[in-house]
């Protein structure tokens, strides 16, 4: 097998295909990149329920990454609720969001923006990011994501 079969970071391209071609909307709206003008949050408010859907080793398949895991699971975040800040440096992610808005506040974007239903989000080395359900309706999305620890906030399952 080709060693960059093995990689880490093709493994990352190829699982984000299939979210990434069904909507590309999310992320930092043209032209607003640059310093978040709002302190970041840090700490945990609210209901967030966090199911795990399926997660794989990888070391037992043909990329062989001892190490890390496959995940995919289905989040839900209350009214209200705030996902604090956390990087994504270790645990690169697809989010597609299936019902409700959420906001999401980056520390490179000038702006925070709505996630809609329908719209894939990606986040991975060298991004921060906070999340509030600015609602007053639960939102629901689904996550797949690359890890090596889970450094996921307070909630997780």
């Amino acid at each position: 097998m080709h060693k960059d079969l093995k990689s880490p970071a093709l493994l990352i391209a190829l699982s984000m295909l299939s979210f990434s071609a069904l909507a590309a909307n999310g992320g930092c709206p043209a032209g607003k990149e640059g310093k978040q003008p709002k302190t970041p949050l840090t700490k945990q408010v609210g209901d967030l329920d966090v199911h795990l859907e399926s997660e794989m080793d990888l070391g037992l398949e043909a990329i062989n990454s001892p190490g890390w895991q496959f995940r995919a699971r289905t989040v839900t975040i209350g009214a209200g609720t705030v996902i604090p800040l956390h990087s994504h440096n270790e645990r690169p992610e697809t989010v597609m969001m299936k019902h409700g808005g959420l906001t999401i506040y980056e520390l490179d974007c000038t702006v925070g923006y709505t996630m809609q239903e329908g719209e894939v989000y990606q986040s991975g080395h060298g991004k921060q990011h906070w999340a509030v359900n600015e609602t007053d309706h639960p939102v629901v999305m689904y996550v797949t994501d690359l890890l090596t620890k889970d450094n996921f906030p307070v909630g997780s399952k």
